[in-house]
């Protein structure tokens, strides 16, 4: 995952700014890690930010299309109200299967 900000501003940022769960965490590690083409993956600031749109908007309901391993799901997901729901689409199973029981543990 290349990096959005200078080396050391980026660490900076993670280090002191990042508010992730520890299984959207380990989700983001793992795919870092086992899974191919894994710059296709967000970057956790990203999906922090969106994270704060979606609760700024009271949003309750989210589609997301293009999952890859599902940590931006995830994120996503842990976002939203306990009665709210993401609808994930992707053209076919084969990486989101790999984060489904990051989910399910979430």
């Amino acid at each position: 995952m290349e990096a959005l900000f200078q080396p050391r501003v980026q660490e900076y940022i993670v280090s002191t700014g990042l508010r992730e769960s520890p299984v959207a965490q380990a989700l983001r590690e793992y795919t870092l890690t086992h899974v191919d083409q894994s710059q296709m993956l967000s970057h956790p600031e990203q999906m922090q930010f969106v994270a704060w749109i979606l609760r700024l908007m009271k949003a309750e309901r989210v589609i997301e299309v293009g999952v890859y391993t599902g940590y931006g799901t995830l994120v996503i997901a842990e976002a939203l109200p306990l009665y709210g729901r993401v609808i994930a689409c992707d053209k076919n199973d084969r990486w989101p299967n790999q984060g489904k029981p990051y989910w399910q543990q979430a």
